[in-house]
């Protein structure tokens, strides 16, 4: 998990309102969000990767050439390439995708807050009233 990160987690009032929608997707939410912290917990929480130039590249290809190396090394040092720009892409993705997450978690847990507190005040405020009043 990134360094600063913390798990994923929905309010039980906000579960149970999940719970009452009917929707079988929307009853998998707790279970995803779950998932998605067993994924973050196997991510390590800083991940190095030195990009390689097409230069770079070349030049270690050359480089076996001149040792007369077999096409089996080139093979492997241009895969071995591939595979680690492939894994910082994947480790920067679900970084990313948990971080989305994260923060639209929360915001339907603020929203959810604000409702219940609306509620309790009588001050609410229809979305739709608010847009129609609108120039």
């Amino acid at each position: 998990m990134k360094s600063g990160q913390s798990r994923i987690e929905l309010a039980q009032e906000l579960k149970d309102q999940l719970s009452q929608i009917g929707d079988k997707r929307i009853e998998r939410l707790p279970a995803a969000i779950d998932g998605m912290n067993v994924l973050a917990a196997s991510f390590p929480d800083q991940y190095h990767w030195r990009f390689k130039t097409a230069e770079a590249l070349r030049a270690e290809a050359e480089e076996l050439r001149r040792r007369k190396a077999k096409a089996v090394d080139l093979n492997v040092l241009y895969w071995r390439d591939t595979l680690a720009i492939i894994e910082a892409h994947t480790v920067m993705s679900v970084w990313r995708m948990l971080d989305i997450a994260q923060s639209a978690f929360r915001a339907l847990e603020e929203d959810s807050y604000r409702h219940r507190r609306a509620r309790r005040t009588g001050h609410t405020r229809d979305a739709s009233r608010l847009y129609r009043q609108l120039p």
